[in-house]
C-alpha cells in the first residue's frame, strides 16, 4: 500500500522488515524491494540484497531476479557470470 500511495520510504522499510524477519518471503518481495532502492538511488544497497538474497534465501526466484537486475544494471557478461557462479554453488537449480 505505502508503495502504491508512493511512499517508497515506508515500503522500503516494510520490505526490509520482511527480509529481516521472515525470510522464506524474500524472493516475494526483493523485485519491488530492488525497483524502489534503484528508484530511491540506492542502487548499492540493492545489489548488496540481491547477492546476499542468493546467498542466504537460494532459490530459482531470487536466481532469476539477480540475473535480470544485474544484466540490466551491469550488463550481459556479468549475469552470466552470476549465472553461471550460482550453478556452480547450487547445481540442482541447473535442472530446474
Amino acid at each position: 500500500m505505502a508503495s502504491r500511495r508512493e511512499r517508497r520510504a515506508d515500503a522500503i522499510g516494510h520490505w526490509l522488515h520482511i527480509v529481516a524477519e521472515a525470510p522464506e518471503y524474500v524472493p516475494l518481495v526483493t523485485d519491488r524491494l530492488v525497483a524502489a532502492l534503484d528508484a530511491e538511488a540506492r542502487r548499492p544497497e540493492a545489489l548488496a540484497l540481491l547477492r546476499r538474497s542468493l546467498l542466504e534465501y537460494p532459490s530459482i526466484d531470487s536466481l532469476d531476479q539477480g540475473y535480470r537486475w544485474i544484466r540490466d544494471w551491469e550488463g550481459a557478461a556479468a549475469a552470466e557470470t552470476l549465472l553461471r557462479d550460482e550453478l556452480k554453488r547450487h547445481p540442482v537449480a541447473a535442472g530446474v
